[in-house]
């Protein structure tokens, strides 16, 4: 069974990208990312300045990486429950810094 893991931050898509890890992690773990989040992962720059495409909607397509948008609350609070009581107490912190 896969580990789930929710990605909120297109910095950490675009870092796992440069790193090469992103189809190992997309491999072990049951990815899920925003649409907020791949539209801002499409492009990485580089330290030349140069913009590379970070191509996510096949992964998406082929279902190695789930993608959610527009979602009603009551599917947010049964997706959330996956997480457990510990990741949910963090988020709420974090969302309240």
């Amino acid at each position: 069974m896969k580990f789930p893991l929710l990605l909120l931050d297109a910095n950490v898509v675009i870092h796992l990208h440069e790193l090469g890890m992103r189809e190992n992690l997309l491999t072990r773990c049951r990815v899920t990312i925003t649409e907020t989040v791949k539209e801002e992962s499409k492009y990485r720059e580089d330290s030349n300045g140069n913009h590379h495409l970070i191509e996510l909607d096949s992964a998406v397509k082929i279902g190695k990486l789930n993608c959610i948008e527009n979602i009603p609350p009551e599917t947010v609070e049964m997706f959330s429950k996956q997480y457990g009581p510990a990741y949910m107490e963090k988020n709420k912190k974090i969302q309240t810094n």
